[in-house]
């Protein structure tokens, strides 16, 4: 699995956004509510080195830069994106642009070339791509190494419980490859597939990326590297500080803080677990108590294999295995999370008609069922 190579190979940049064009106010309410969230004030940003690795069209670039940081500095190792953002900067006469600067390289290659100690950045943020390469242990630890004492990481997480529907969508592509093998095709297909699919998300992103980054993406069984992996990679160098969604508390009285970083990350990574179920279903607001997580988790985490598996075989020769684990999750969610529960149900009967290339088989419930994706993590780097 490696994200960059299959962006340069299709020449595609799979996160436009009509936000930011129709509504920026809108779209800058919603990145500033994000960091809020995280823990990182947008006010403190003044002044502050910022480096941002994957910054696609550069669209969330724009929202840090009205708030005045001393530098932006961009890292991209995907030609298509680098070339779109130095056209919308390039070709820009507004003052904010004039600290930034663009660098086309892979994020586990990039290194900071200065006559003077590199001290690191006040701000490091990585979204979407720790999940899309073959080793994220290391890739987080190498973008972590970019952030100086004191300072803010904001990354992105994915969870085998908040894909579980996104590992269910993708196998619909060996049925999608028997029809055509021709790539556009392909994306062209599974676009008339999911428009519906895609009504029942609140997204501003186009059908065209949804489909090329979420279902004809080449992702394996490593992509699922979720919040608890991530505060265990980054040990006790960091300290866990905020999410979205966000799910940690802390009643401890201020005087009473240790500072021992193993007990703040513990407790995080103890309730991540215990509220990750509800990552599993977007329009879950508030706590819901599922019995088993542990269980659960693994049967997702099953479920995410063995989908790679069919994906990459173009074979369904292991659906009644997954069909077996679903009936499984369906079992634990009955009574928690009853319209997930029906949701797969619903799949399960139905998806045989799928693999004979039936795509209009009807799936009502299925359709409108969305997992949470992506969790955004923040970390602070500590100062001793």
């Amino acid at each position: 699995m490696d994200m960059l190579k299959y962006y340069n190979e299709f020449n595609i940049v799979p996160v436009h956004q009509g936000a930011p064009t129709d509504n920026f106010g809108n779209f800058k309410f919603q990145r500033e509510r994000l960091y809020q969230n995280l823990g990182v004030s947008m006010n403190m940003l003044q002044g502050k080195d910022i480096l941002e690795f994957g910054p696609g069209t550069g669209d969330n670039a724009l929202v840090l830069l009205q708030y005045n940081p001393n530098l932006l500095h961009l890292v991209d190792g995907n030609r298509a994106s680098m070339d779109s953002i130095e056209e919308k900067f390039q070709n820009s006469r507004n003052q904010i642009f004039k600290n930034v600067n663009c660098y086309f390289s892979d994020a586990r290659d990039f290194l900071i070339s200065s006559q003077k100690p590199f001290i690191g950045y006040d701000l490091v943020i990585c979204e979407g791509m720790i999940n899309g390469n073959d080793d994220p242990t290391n890739l987080l630890r190498h973008i972590s190494g970019f952030v100086k004492p004191g300072g803010n990481l904001v990354i992105t997480t994915v969870s085998s419980l908040g894909v579980l529907d996104q590992a269910l969508r993708r196998i619909f592509k060996p049925a999608i490859c028997l029809k055509t093998n021709i790539y556009q095709d392909q994306v062209k297909m599974a676009c008339d597939i999911f428009k519906t699919h895609l009504n029942h998300l609140p997204t501003t992103k186009p059908i065209e990326d949804w489909v090329q980054d979420a279902i004809l993406h080449p992702l394996d069984k490593e992509y699922t590297f979720d919040t608890g992996d991530a505060v265990t990679a980054l040990n006790k160098e960091f300290v866990a500080l905020g999410s979205s969604p966000s799910f940690f508390q802390d009643f401890i009285w201020h005087k009473a803080l240790s500072r021992d970083t193993d007990y703040r990350n513990g407790m995080f990574i103890e309730q991540f677990k215990s509220m990750s179920p509800m990552l599993i279903d977007s329009s879950v607001h508030t706590h819901i108590e599922v019995a088993n997580v542990g269980i659960l988790e693994n049967l997702a985490a099953q479920a995410w294999g063995i989908s790679c598996d069919i994906w990459i075989s173009d074979s369904y020769k292991q659906w009644e295995a997954l069909a077996q684990i679903l009936k499984e999750i369906v079992d634990l969610l009955q009574n928690c999370l009853p319209d997930v529960a029906t949701a797969i149900s619903e799949f399960s009967s139905n998806f045989e008609n799928v693999m004979l290339g039936n795509f209009e088989t009807p799936m009502p419930y299925f359709e409108k069922w969305w997992g949470r994706g992506l969790t955004y993590v923040s970390f602070t780097k500590n100062n001793c």
